[in-house]
């Protein structure tokens, strides 16, 4: 039940004024969460060599510029595999099998 509670808080809202009317109703597929998971670790990779690969950039400023993104992107990436995880654990819960039919992108 918890988990299911933290699925839908993670999942990012939007107002009413900011839908298209095309866009009205639609849900993420499993797979497009798949693909945001794995986009998010290649996106922790490499901010993970940004930050260790800091001290072989001789340029002044560059390197510390590098590690401070490395670290804010990093942190943000961790969040988004957390929250694609979770959603993928539970989307079966999440969305019922008519609402994924008349749903999904």
């Amino acid at each position: 039940m918890y988990i299911m509670w933290i699925a839908t808080a993670m999942i990012k809202k939007k107002d009413r004024n900011e839908y298209d009317k095309e866009e009205n109703g639609v849900i993420k597929s499993k797979k497009a969460w798949k693909k945001e998971l794995v986009m998010n670790i290649y996106i922790l990779l490499i901010c993970l060599v940004c930050i260790f690969g800091m001290e072989f950039i001789p340029i002044p400023y560059v390197g510390a510029i590098l590690f401070m993104c490395g670290i804010y992107a990093g942190l943000k990436s961790i969040y988004a595999i957390f929250r694609a995880a979770v959603v993928l654990k539970v989307y079966d819960q999440l969305y019922s099998e008519e609402l994924r039919k008349k749903l999904v992108d």
